[in-house]
């Protein structure tokens, strides 16, 4: 019985953002896909078209942004890579109530913002150049809550 257990537990492990023995920083746990902390523009979490990153939190983050349009409260910042010159959809749905901000630079005061409030499904959808790099900030003005879904289509 111990013998089955410790084999579901450590198959399981990169399975479920589980890092057993610390260290790691990648998002799916078996290091394929590295990933910053989010918590500044010098380190932001890699997103790319075709994601949902549907557990994300602000827990433990700060109000490291002080310039752009929107920046009233603490923040978590992605990088998106474009590939391809297209319509990207970015659509959030927080606890929370906040701006979704993209930009090509960060910080900028400059980029699209577009308010939401908690539980509000809101969509930003820009037109982007291929060879690219914008980055989304997810910013939170009020509320109780922390957690939010972010997707990138």
């Amino acid at each position: 019985m111990r013998a089955w257990f410790a084999l579901v537990v450590c198959c399981a492990c990169g399975r479920v953002n589980f890092d057993p023995l610390g260290g790691g920083d990648d998002q799916a746990g078996d290091g394929s896909t590295p990933s910053g902390s989010g918590e500044t523009c010098a380190e932001p979490r890699a997103i790319g078209a075709g994601m949902l990153l549907p557990d994300e939190s602000l827990a433990g983050a700060g109000n490291d942004i002080t310039n752009g349009p929107c920046v009233d409260g603490i923040e978590v910042v992605y990088r998106l890579d474009v590939t391809e010159s297209r319509e990207y959809a970015v659509t959030i749905l927080a606890t929370f109530d906040g701006g979704l901000w993209m930009s090509m630079q960060c910080p900028s005061a400059g980029g699209a913002c577009v308010p939401y409030t908690a539980n509000m499904s809101r969509l930003l959808n820009p037109i982007v150049d291929a060879g690219s790099t914008w980055y989304i900030i997810v910013d939170k003005t009020a509320g109780a809550g922390t957690t939010f879904s972010l997707a990138v289509q």
